[in-house]
């Protein structure tokens, strides 16, 4: 079916991610800014519901100057190639609407007079002796209302969303993609991808030619040195088997407790434009396109699965557990971006090949502390786990997933 237009998320997608309000947090106290922090951390890792997140954010916003607001979003960067795919979808004579669950409705109708789209909906913020009250409303607070203001789109526009295009970052948009006809995910999140039938980084006008052209080849992603770089630290976490062995799992436990506590801090300062030692380079080096103005959460559910396993099961089963995850899900994630070929069809972030990979290297490194029965079968729930789009981090599900089914073989052999 003919695309006749085009939906986009705002933050993430239009503008760069989490810019905006974590610049106007800088200006709150480190107390406010350090919640904001921890409400994006729980809003990532789905604890909270996306209009949950915006109201408690808003809330400590109160008494933040509108105008202040408006001057910070002036400043926001576009994503590259952002007003030349709106151009150039206009110009195509398809429509373009702006939609965020996240941004006061001020700033989407600005943005949308700025890159001459069609449609904007936003946060309704009530603004009092022009200072942010604290209160929001509007369509997009309702449950699924991105969904919703699609839904009113098509009516005004006397079309169907089969002919929509939807353009999103993280899971705020999923409502959108249970809907429209074509779904593409932009420097995303993994249960994005996942569902999406296009996946790009970079440039946002490369959208243009895919909707057009009505090509729906999943873009192949190419290896950079960044991603190398994570795949080696994630692969570092197969040393913590062994030092626990050594030292104890307490006392590891308590070690990776203690650097995730660091991380957090040395995250709060780099958002907030300082720099802690060694971290802050770190994490910009190895940071995803879109990840860098926001909080990058990856390595606290990396440490999170880790520390969970370690307190929560015994040995050999917490160290089998955390080698699935260490070598087997990186490895299948590394080399199903350098040979995948063919998608799941109901993940299409995830590749057979990747999977077969992860399995072999997760069977390898469980037979260091088992037996092949139960490496086999920890290295198949772990692959299984790693390949589905679930909710849950794979740094948290991978891990758990395969110390409770590794549990269970043990109580039955």
């Amino acid at each position: 079916m003919k695309i006749k237009l085009v939906i986009f998320d705002v933050e993430g997608v239009l503008l760069r991610g989490g810019y905006l309000l974590f610049e106007a947090a800088k200006k709150l106290s480190y107390f406010k800014f350090s919640q904001i922090l921890g409400l994006g951390l729980l809003y990532q890792g789905r604890i909270l519901s996306p209009v949950k997140t915006v109201k408690l954010v808003f809330r400590l916003l109160r008494g933040f100057p509108m105008e202040e607001l408006m001057d910070i979003y002036r400043r926001t960067p576009l994503s590259p190639g952002a007003k030349e795919a709106i151009q150039s979808i206009k110009a195509a004579g398809l429509k373009a609407a702006l939609v965020s669950s996240g941004l006061p409705e001020s700033v989407v109708n600005d943005l949308k007079e700025r890159l001459g789209a069609d449609y904007g909906y936003g946060v309704v913020s009530e603004v009092r002796n022009g200072r942010i009250t604290g209160n929001v409303g509007g369509l997009v607070m309702e449950k699924d209302g991105k969904k919703a203001a699609l839904r009113e789109i098509c009516e005004l526009e006397k079309i169907t969303p089969l002919e929509c295009a939807a353009v999103g970052d993280d899971h705020s948009n999923l409502p959108l993609f249970t809907t429209c006809g074509l779904r593409i995910a932009y420097n995303a999140d993994p249960d994005i991808k996942a569902r999406a039938d296009l996946s790009i980084s970079g440039d946002l006008a490369q959208i243009v030619p895919l909707i057009l052209n009505k090509i729906h080849a999943r873009s192949q992603p190419q290896m950079r040195q960044r991603e190398f770089a994570r795949y080696l630290i994630h692969c570092l976490g197969f040393t913590v088997p062994f030092i626990s062995i050594l030292v104890g799992n307490a006392l590891v436990a308590l070690l990776i407790l203690v650097s995730s506590v660091m991380y957090f801090f040395s995250e709060n300062l780099r958002l907030k434009g300082a720099k802690f030692p060694i971290l802050t380079d770190l994490t910009l080096y190895t940071a995803r396109e879109g990840e860098s103005y926001r909080l990058v959460v990856a390595p606290l559910y990396f440490a999170a699965g880790i520390f969970l396993t370690l307190i929560l099961f015994s040995a050999p089963i917490s160290y089998v557990a955390i080698t699935i995850l260490t070598l087997g899900d990186s490895t299948a994630d590394l080399f199903g971006k350098l040979f995948g070929r063919t998608p799941y069809p109901f993940n299409k972030a995830k590749t057979i090949e990747g999977s077969l990979c992860g399995l072999a290297a997760s069977f390898g490194g469980a037979l260091l502390f088992t037996t092949p029965v139960t490496a086999i079968v920890g290295a198949l729930v772990g692959m299984m786990i790693e390949a589905l789009p679930l909710p849950i981090d794979d740094n948290l599900s991978v891990p758990l997933a395969v110390a409770i089914a590794l549990l269970i073989v043990d109580q039955v052999l």
